[in-house]
Parts: C-alpha cells; sequence; structure tokens
C-alpha cells in the first residue's frame, strides 16, 4: 500500500483576507487567501466547501477555482 499523500489546494501561505470581503471573487485555489479556516466538507460530486471565518468558500477540484458562496 502506498502511503497517503496530503496536499494544499486553497490559500496562500502567511497571507490572510480581511474580514471585510466583498471584493473576494472566484480565484485560483491556491491564490485565495483566506482568514481563519476551520472546518471543511466534501459533497457527492467531489466540491469541497471551506468554512473561513465569516464566509464559506466553494472548490472545484476539476477547475482548481475557488469561490465565496455565503457571507
Amino acid at each position: 500500500d502506498a502511503p497517503l499523500q496530503l496536499s494544499t489546494l486553497i490559500g496562500v501561505r502567511d497571507q490572510s483576507r480581511y474580514v471585510d470581503c466583498r471584493k473576494c471573487e472566484e480565484n485560483q485555489g491556491l491564490l485565495t487567501k483566506l482568514l481563519h479556516p476551520t472546518s471543511l466538507t466534501v459533497s457527492n460530486d467531489g466540491t469541497i466547501y471551506l468554512a473561513d471565518f465569516n464566509l464559506i468558500w466553494m472548490y472545484q477540484p476539476a477547475t482548481s477555482l475557488v469561490k465565496p458562496v455565503l457571507e
């Protein structure tokens, strides 16, 4: 059996977004600034939803794009 591998899909190291995220828009996952990610869930189709303080992001693996869906 091969060892499990963990990869970063969303977020920029050592950079964070502002609490007010009115200018947050769809972006590449690895270019998206997060504030305080706390939890995530994965839907049946593989879409990842990430709770980030006062915002929920949706990451689509097929396109590597992430966008805010709820503030």
